[in-house]
């Protein structure tokens, strides 16, 4: 199976160095002999630090960790030193065992066939890192006089908290301060980390080293013109035909007939994964004027209250009301919420694969081929356990269109990139539509792309915004992606997913898997107070973006869900063999998907219409937006049945 060759450890797959790497490279090769003097006497001090640690643990070489570097400091300036005294919290993520395996039975399109054989806990818990390596790893640290902080029954990653000082002491780095563009300030460590040889092989990553942020939320937003007084006397938006509210987007999709069949979200439960604080009220003013949910809100996190008042935007606002509002009987919606670092991320999702809620929704994405490796495959562990424990983790594919890391410093430019998550294997991918419609009659969608072009009389939106889509370089396309017109050989003869190891011998993963309308013009309403990006006395917003299409996504699998449920089968979880499976037979296919057939996703205008909406699936909207309750319906036939639990 091609998948697995991209899940090692990051010392058997290390991703294609930057180009300024490579220069770097060349420039040493004509080094003067000053520069090469320079270097010997330090790397002699190197050779006696490495000396005097491998002593400690018995005189064994020492192991560096390539890929614990943040790219910001690539483009960031040096400020100096960090605090030696500032206490920081770090994690270490460890490899799961029996990855092939692994890795065989999460992707497997026969996974939900089979489920009743890996559903029980000890039966997962095979893959779970070994008990005694965990305690070992517990105990250096704690010798090392760091304080534990957290671990976790799956055992995938382990939390402590100590100095800086202690940090460079423990593994060999130098921590230090640095500016970025936008004139944030954050720390990070300027060579690899050293991890004792006895744990090299079990330690996935190393994080916390740096606090740069990483990831943005993928929504647009407009604010609403009507003025503060007739805000004050009506607690609903004045009308505007180019806004959705909540009974429109129902029609359309045809979610209607799914509440008329008696599903409407009870006793299930929908979790959102955000990286900014929210405003309760916001919540409730807006279930105040809409009036269809009495859901319980239940909030996880590790901000404390001042970092979580100052962090508090508008992102969790968007993902919490969507869900809100298409499933309106949902018996809980947990928002789990924590900072933007990689240390913070990677721990809020280990949080959530241990509490393991039946369906997650994120919307923060960041840059697939500028992310740390180390995160990437720590995030590729954990889904893979989230599939065998029957969840739906549901992402935004972002709002750059083809060249996804258009905006980032460090890429390349016009080069062809997706984001992270939704381009993971364990993942669905969740792309952006513009939906025109008659009242709450569906009449037609397109590949939304509102492109640079035009985005000059996109009112109120900062170089308007395009469906995500495309080729991971990271992933080989899973077998269950294979459908009529998967792999597009057109775009993917390149293979960048194999280019690192010399491999080409197999496709890379496509994404997004499905779409939904993202467009901000006819935006979805949304409620928010929050003062650094609402405006309080103005507080109805039309929002888009794919941060909207993801979230109204995980409320329909939770929908379904219920279905399956009521006749006597599974949850859903790890959906996306499911859906091609429905999608490879042309007659269900017709009947649960809107097959969005015009438009492209080339946002920046450098290339000719890549990638473009065609007759089945595409990379700009996937396999489509859904048809409710058809699609639900054909899910729902696709569960195993829970008296084959033993």
């Amino acid at each position: 199976m091609s998948y697995y060759r991209h899940t090692m450890l990051p010392n058997t797959r290390v991703p294609a160095i930057p180009e300024t790497q490579h220069t770097y490279g060349r420039l040493i090769t004509v080094i003067t002999p000053l520069l090469t003097l320079t270097f010997v006497i330090s790397f002699v001090s190197f050779q006696l630090l490495q000396f005097s640690f491998a002593k400690a643990i018995g005189d064994r070489p020492l192991t560096p960790f390539q890929n614990a570097f943040v790219p910001a400091v690539t483009y960031s300036h040096m400020l100096g030193h960090a605090n030696p005294q500032q206490r920081i919290t770090l994690s270490l993520g460890l490899q799961p065992r029996h990855q092939q395996l692994l890795a065989q039975l999460a992707q497997n399109e026969q996974l939900h066939t089979n489920i009743t054989t890996l559903n029980a806990a000890q039966n997962i818990a095979q893959f779970y890192p070994d008990t005694q390596t965990y305690n070992k790893l517990r105990q250096f640290l704690q010798q090392s006089d760091f304080i534990i902080t957290q671990v976790y029954t799956h055992r995938l990653l382990i939390e402590f908290n100590g100095t800086i000082k202690q940090v460079e002491k423990t593994f060999h780095v130098t921590i230090n301060m640095y500016e970025d563009k936008d004139k944030n300030n954050f720390y990070a460590n300027s060579a690899a980390p050293i991890l004792p040889p006895q744990f090299a092989r079990d330690i996935l990553s190393i994080n916390g080293l740096n606090n740069a942020p990483h990831w943005s939320h993928a929504s647009l937003t407009i604010p609403h013109p009507h003025n503060a007084e007739q805000q004050h006397h009506n607690p609903c938006p004045a009308v505007d035909p180019h806004a959705i509210s909540p009974g429109q987007f129902t029609g359309a999709y045809q979610l209607n007939d799914l509440y008329r069949a008696h599903y409407q979200g009870e006793e299930q439960t929908v979790a959102l994964f955000e990286l900014s604080a929210y405003n309760a009220g916001d919540l409730t003013a807006y279930q105040n004027c809409f009036g269809r949910s009495t859901t319980t809100i239940q909030t996880i996190s590790t901000m404390n209250s001042q970092t979580a008042a100052s962090h508090k935007t508008d992102a969790t606002a968007i993902d919490a009301e969507l869900v809100l509002s298409t499933a309106p009987r949902l018996r809980a919606l947990m928002i789990y919420e924590t900072t933007n670092d990689d240390r913070s991320y990677l721990a809020q999702w280990a949080q959530i694969i241990q509490d393991a809620p039946p369906v997650v929704s994120t919307s923060w994405t960041q840059c697939e081929t500028t992310a740390t490796p180390q995160t990437i495959w720590e995030e590729n562990a954990l889904f893979q356990i989230a599939a065998l424990q029957k969840q739906s983790i549901i992402a935004a594919s972002g709002n750059n269109g083809s060249e996804y890391c258009s905006r980032d410093s460090v890429s390349p430019a016009n080069m062809l990139t997706v984001s992270d998550p939704a381009a993971q294997p364990f993942v669905t991918g969740v792309g952006g539509t513009s939906l025109t419609r008659q009242g709450v009659r569906y009449e037609q969608e397109t590949a939304w792309n509102n492109t640079i072009a035009s985005s000059n009389i996109i009112t109120n939106i900062t170089n308007g915004g395009a469906s995500g889509g495309g080729i991971s370089h990271y992933w080989s396309m899973p077998d269950w992606q294979h459908m009529a017109g998967v792999p597009d050989t057109r775009y993917s003869s390149s293979h960048p997913c194999q280019q690192n190891a010399g491999q080409h011998t197999a496709y890379c993963r496509e994404v997004p898997d499905v779409s939904l309308h993202a467009d901000p013009q006819t935006g979805y309403w949304i409620y928010c107070s929050v003062p650094s990006t609402c405006n309080p006395t103005h507080p109805w917003i039309k929002a888009g973006g794919t941060a909207t299409a993801a979230p109204l996504w995980a409320a329909f699998i939770a929908l379904s869900n219920e279905m399956s449920q009521h006749q006597g089968g599974t949850t859903l979880g790890f959906i996306n063999p499911l859906l091609y499976t429905i999608a490879n037979d042309p007659l269900k296919y017709v009947a649960s998907f809107h097959d969005i057939t015009s438009g492209d996703n080339d946002y920046q205008q450098n290339r000719q219409g890549e990638y473009p909406a065609t007759v089945g699936y595409d990379m700009v909207t996937g396999l489509g937006s859904y048809k409710a309750l058809a699609l639900a319906t054909y899910l729902t036939e696709l569960m195993p049945h829970q008296t084959l639990h033993h």
